[in-house]
């Protein structure tokens, strides 16, 4: 099924267009997934084989909860190589570092296009063909060394494999190296091609966010007031991406929910007390990321980002134009999400006042 799978969003990405475009990086993206969760569940697997009977370490259920949650935390496991003695029935890496790039990359891209809407036309075409051609090898990766055979009517449901077939034996390695070759033919990125359209890319966007600063202030935002909200907007994303801060406010969330949801006969001491315990542990954790924190933006984030996207366009190696285009991709979708949260911040503010003013 994976090939068949295969075959059809290669064929979606060369008949090319917007929307088959789209709908092929989709598609890919969950071809993806699909390799990640299987390694995963495989590493678990092996975990729990292997260190029931030797000194191995196992992944406790934060730690798989956390992989489940996060891609990338999935796409680092698929790159790890477990060489510690007796963890042979681990799976070996299904990606090296240039596919984790080209994953991690146009995994974020396919979230704009699923989760926003939200695309740039001349670089839909290369990165899909780019992640296609990574989802292949990390396939081919991916396959025991073995060979299993079958009855000829069940070779026959998957015509693809079947075509691989010696006598009605498939070798696993084999017929998916022969298959990615033969259904990737073809779909190679030039590197000049693909540097050109990652730094028009970045440059677009750059431009896109001077747009935006400018029409702040000319819905009246003092220009000296843009520096103090950046750093706010950013402490804002810090608090919300830290997971040991999450985990506090959930925590005392939980708790407020359940002392107000108790009957009056229920003791309501013990859950006091945790919940006091929970709010403290937000406000230490505040402060220490408050103390440790160190701004990535600042007002001229947007002409750096330019001026490293000209530099960006003269790379040749794609390894290096993707790890170059992964890190500014990542500051400027930060700068966006900034940007976007102190135009609503203001716009509700301007929109207090008015009603104030107005007796309201």
């Amino acid at each position: 099924m994976f090939a068949e799978q295969l075959d059809l969003t290669a064929q979606l990405v060369r008949a090319g267009g917007l929307a088959r475009g789209r709908m092929a990086l989709v598609a890919i993206d969950n071809l993806a997934e699909v390799l990640l969760y299987r390694h995963m569940q495989f590493t678990f697997d092996a975990s729990e084989e292997m260190g029931g009977r030797f000194a191995i370490p196992r992944y406790d259920q934060r730690e798989r909860d956390r992989l489940r949650r996060d891609f990338d935390r999935r796409v680092r496991l698929a790159q790890t190589e477990h060489s510690r003695p007796l963890t042979f029935a681990y799976p070996k890496p299904m990606l090296n570092r240039m596919d984790a790039d080209v994953f991690r990359v146009a995994h974020r891209y396919r979230n704009g296009v699923y989760h926003e809407d939200r695309h740039n036309d001349a670089l839909l075409d290369p990165l899909a063909r780019l992640y296609l051609s990574a989802v292949g090898r990390a396939w081919c990766r991916a396959q025991p060394r073995m060979s299993c055979g079958g009855a000829e009517e069940r070779l026959s449901e998957l015509p693809l494999i079947a075509s691989t077939a010696t006598r009605g034996v498939v070798s696993l390695g084999h017929t998916t190296q022969s298959l990615t070759r033969r259904l990737l033919q073809g779909l190679d990125v030039d590197p000049k091609d693909l540097a050109a359209r990652v730094a028009a890319d970045l440059v677009e966007r750059a431009n896109a966010t001077d747009t935006a600063r400018r029409e702040l202030v000319r819905c009246g935002l003092p220009a000296e007031a843009h520096a103090e909200m950046l750093r706010a907007s950013e402490l804002r994303h810090l608090y919300r991406a830290d997971p040991e801060l999450v985990r506090h406010q959930e925590e005392a969330s939980t708790l407020l929910s359940q002392l107000v949801g108790r009957s009056e006969d229920d003791p309501a001491d013990d859950l006091i007390e945790r919940y006091r315990e929970a709010e403290e542990s937000q406000r230490r954790r505040v402060i220490e990321l408050r103390s440790t924190f160190r701004p990535r933006l600042n007002l001229a984030t947007a002409s750096s980002t330019r001026k490293a996207a000209n530099r960006l366009e003269q790379l040749r190696d794609l390894s290096r134009i993707l790890t170059r285009y992964q890190a500014l991709d990542e500051r400027l979708t930060l700068l966006e999400g900034c940007l976007a949260w102190i135009d609503r911040e203001w716009d509700r503010y301007v929109t207090t006042e008015d009603e104030i003013a107005r007796g309201k």
